[in-house]
């Protein structure tokens, strides 16, 4: 069995950002640490203990980015993953677009049983790579799985709705998963596994050999702008209905 753990790097969140005048990029951009995106890491987890509990398990692991990655490569192969794939690429901000045309082109090469994920990014909030994959894939797909068990050539997952309710259901592999909160504790790498990492394969292919053909103006970024906090609160009386409507007004 082969699973494919689609991983992120995402901005340490403990590390603030700086935007340049022209609101085109971060003028602290070498200052700038990168580590594993949150949800991303209940899909290592999750894939490594299939492998544990399985025989003959190889998991897998997939990044899109330049060389800030080796930090979150080193990580996920530190926790336990067999290999890596770095594809390469200068761009600051990678599509969903490419990020699905990259993963299809992986799977179709090497054919996996099982894709995992995590639910969405914690950096732009991107929730819907699981299902854009599923549909080009003509794969079964599920985001916010809570509960997952493997049986022969199908398995069975418990999703968390946005409602809060929970929804058991059963279907076959291979299949796209996103994985969240609840569904296991991801494990630190040890001394040892960190020793182990660094003899750990890493292949590295450029984006351009994969989407060469996608036309860059399918998505524009305009510019960057910082998020303003309004820490100000204001306190309205249960009949003051003028000076609700004037509050409603100057938001």
């Amino acid at each position: 069995m082969k699973i494919l753990v689609y991983i992120r790097k995402v901005i340490n969140s403990e590390k603030s950002v700086v935007i340049n005048s022209q609101g085109e990029a971060f003028s602290n951009h070498d200052e700038l640490e990168y580590e594993v995106n949150a949800y991303d890491l209940y899909a290592i987890e999750e894939a490594l203990k299939i492998k544990q509990a399985k025989e003959n398990v190889e998991v897998v692991g997939m990044i899109i980015g330049d060389d800030t990655c080796k930090k979150v490569i080193d990580y996920a192969l530190a926790m336990g993953m067999d290999r890596m794939v770095q594809v390469t690429t200068n761009k600051s901000y990678v599509t969903i677009v490419e990020e699905v045309q990259c993963l299809k082109h992986y799977y179709f090469n090497e054919t996996f049983d099982l894709i995992l994920t995590g639910r969405q990014r914690i950096d732009d909030g991107e929730y819907g790579l699981v299902y854009y994959l599923g549909q080009v894939l003509e794969l079964p797909c599920m985001n916010s799985v809570i509960k997952l068990d493997l049986e022969e050539e199908v398995f069975y997952a418990q999703l968390l709705l946005d409602s809060g309710k929970r929804l058991n259901t059963k279907e076959n592999l291979p299949a796209v998963l996103g994985l969240t909160k609840g569904i296991n504790e991801p494990r630190y790498p040890t001394l040892r596994g960190i020793m182990l990492a660094k003899k750990k394969q890493c292949d590295q292919i450029s984006i351009d050999e994969i989407v060469e053909h996608l036309n860059d103006s399918m998505l524009e970024k305009h510019d960057l702008k910082a998020v303003v906090n309004h820490k100000e609160c204001i306190f309205i009386e249960q009949d003051a209905k003028e000076e609700l409507i004037q509050v409603f007004k100057s938001i």
